[in-house]
């Protein structure tokens, strides 16, 4: 039946016995399940597409218990369902150039989400982490974005402080950008924010990002430019064009000392 909406999307995971599972354990006491492991879909963020197909999936199998149909399906056709791999990203930035110690690399980047929760999870934010660089043509994206003959390097940040939010909000972020700047620092112990909806990072206390390269693990603060001109930035794993500023529609962080 879900072949009919998502076909060539569905694989089966591992049936090993894991103690820490919930319905592992409805198992071990006698009461069978199946697992609906929804993952991701691109361009569903909130998963509603996702929670129609369940609704489908799970329609059916009531209909098919219902109806007696089940007793006549084949489970060989079970057996044939590919296992799922983990080869999704949330973004993948690929062919971009990046220079090390005067030697130019090309290189793919690939970037994850975190779901961060807050105001008693009702709400959340995003926080951007590298996941992997190098070849990654065995990987997709949700985003996958070819930037073939553009360079990347580490985002920087404004020595100049600002005292105050509401100065932030003055701020134009294409200067920012066009001087290889993706962070600012505030000096106002009123703000106590962990992320903004601003278009780029903000570091408390006057700590500083040093990250002079581009490494695993690391937040995905990026410029990219081509013929030495800026045209797109990533704050916090978000790729920005500056020519469509106005598009933002991402979260920045609020860095601050541990």
């Amino acid at each position: 039946i879900l072949n009919e909406f998502i076909p060539g999307h569905i694989a089966k995971y591992s049936d090993d016995y894991e103690p820490r599972a919930f319905g592992d354990n409805f198992t071990k006491w006698g009461t069978g399940v199946v697992l609906l492991e929804s993952g991701g879909w691109r361009g569903d963020g909130e998963k509603q597409f996702l929670r129609k197909i369940n609704y489908v999936a799970l329609l059916s199998a009531l209909n098919s218990i219902a109806s007696g149909s089940f007793a006549n399906q084949d489970l060989s056709e079970y057996e044939l369902i590919p296992k799922n791999e983990e080869f999704m990203m949330d973004v993948i930035l690929r062919n971009l150039k990046e220079i090390r110690d005067g030697i130019e690399f090309s290189v793919d980047i690939g970037i994850n989400f975190e779901e961060i929760n807050t105001n008693g999870a009702k709400d959340l934010y995003l926080k951007s982490a590298i996941e992997d660089i190098g070849d990654l043509s065995v990987f997709s994206g949700y985003e996958d974005i070819d930037l073939s003959g553009f360079t990347i390097e580490p985002g920087k940040t404004k020595p100049e402080p600002y005292n105050s939010y509401d100065e932030l909000k003055t701020i134009h972020p294409v200067q920012l950008y066009n001087e290889g700047f993706v962070n600012v620092i505030l000096n106002d112990d009123n703000f106590n924010a962990d992320y903004s909806l601003l278009p780029f990072n903000i570091i408390l206390d006057g700590s500083e990002i040093k990250q002079s390269k581009i490494k695993t693990d690391e937040p995905a603060n990026f410029v990219i430019r081509k013929s030495h001109e800026v045209k797109f930035i990533v704050v916090n794993g978000f790729l920005i064009d500056i020519a469509d500023i106005g598009s933002w529609s991402g979260n920045s962080m609020v860095y601050r000392n541990k």
